[in-house]
């Protein structure tokens, strides 16, 4: 392969900058990414913007959409990635589901993880499937805090007049820990499996 082949793409806008510690490594530079690791990113994100609210708070009826937007986001694909390695675990064949659904996913992940976690750990995935049902009443689509209006027309969030993003950002914790721990966990069961393979 000739050297031009090997280049990167790159354009003025998309490109090195002067402060190195600003650049983001992105595709195969630092990568390849899953969906566990963009999941972190938007919920990271979301937690960044509710952090950095208390001395921008004259923009917080806009900066709601970004955050919240973050947090779906991350959720849908942390529930996705934790399908893929629970389903690697259990042996199982069923493929994620390709929507913005949550709650599908969700509920194939929950039994996955009924099989895998210890019984005293259930209540916690009760407790994160209630916060789950709360948080996309709101917004079951994933439109409605993208867009002003539905692909009808009609104006979203029309039932709904305040969110504290304090007490949104306590629910996403729970969650994003609960998700955290569940990576972590059968992440080092799937290496403990793979080392005993290889060792026998």
């Amino acid at each position: 392969m000739n050297e031009s082949a090997k280049m990167k793409k790159m354009n003025f806008l998309l490109r090195n900058g002067p402060n190195y510690n600003l650049n983001a490594c992105i595709g195969n530079n630092g990568g390849p990414y899953d969906f566990g690791t963009y999941a972190e990113g938007f919920f990271s994100s979301g937690f960044l913007l509710c952090e950095n609210l208390e001395g921008f708070n004259r923009k917080i009826d806009i900066l709601i959409y970004p955050i919240f937007f973050n947090f779906r986001h991350g959720i849908e694909l942390f529930i996705k990635h934790l399908n893929i390695l629970t389903n690697k675990l259990l042996q199982n064949d069923v493929p994620i589901i390709r929507s913005h659904k949550i709650l599908d996913n969700w509920e194939h992940l929950s039994l996955n993880l009924e099989q895998i976690l210890d019984f005293s750990e259930h209540l916690e995935i009760s407790i994160v499937k209630d916060i789950l049902i709360e948080f996309l009443e709101i917004d079951k689509t994933g439109q409605s805090f993208r867009y002003p209006t539905d692909i009808k027309g009609n104006r979203t969030l029309q039932e709904w007049s305040i969110i504290n993003v304090e007490i949104l950002k306590q629910g996403m914790e729970v969650i994003y820990n609960f998700f955290e721990n569940c990576d972590m966990y059968i992440s080092s069961l799937l290496d403990t499996n793979s080392m005993s393979a290889s060792s026998s």
